[in-house]
């Protein structure tokens, strides 16, 4: 057995459609427990032009657990990139699909169409009354180029 406080806690593997999850022990009249998530996604019926949705994200909530997830870098900037790994799923900007990874400071992002592993704490951010899922890495080493 290991003294209290020593130990490793490996991440939890999950594609972008399950990062967040729903809400846990949520009150919408006093505001304790945790806020369920939201996502754009595109919904096609046959026939007809296709529109985004804003739907809940399913399944349980994981906001605070370390994950790792996977796909292609989309677009870039000096503090965060955006990683798609095709679930449909999509964060606050229903033009821009996948989930935000946000950097801390002096990490360089990868560059754009590469494919990465990301390895950070699933979080959220508020965004006109709604929540999205959004990762936060540790550190360099938390961004895994796999392919350029």
């Amino acid at each position: 057995m290991l003294p209290c406080g020593v130990g490793f806690v490996p991440p939890v593997a999950m594609g972008g459609r399950s990062i967040g999850g729903a809400g846990f022990l949520y009150d919408h009249v006093t505001g304790a427990g945790q806020h369920g998530l939201r996502t754009w996604t595109w919904l096609k019926e046959e026939g007809k032009p296709g529109v985004h949705v804003l739907v809940d994200v399913p399944g349980a909530n994981n906001v605070g657990l370390l994950i790792r997830t996977w796909g292609k870098v989309i677009q870039t900037d000096a503090q965060s990139f955006d990683l798609d790994d095709g679930s449909g799923f999509d964060h606050g900007d229903p033009l821009v699909p996948g989930v935000k990874v946000v950097l801390p400071p002096g990490v360089t992002p990868p560059n754009k169409d590469d494919y990465v592993v990301v390895t950070g704490v699933s979080s959220c951010y508020r965004s006109d009354n709604n929540a999205f899922h959004v990762v936060l890495v540790r550190s360099a080493g938390d961004v895994q180029i796999v392919q350029h």
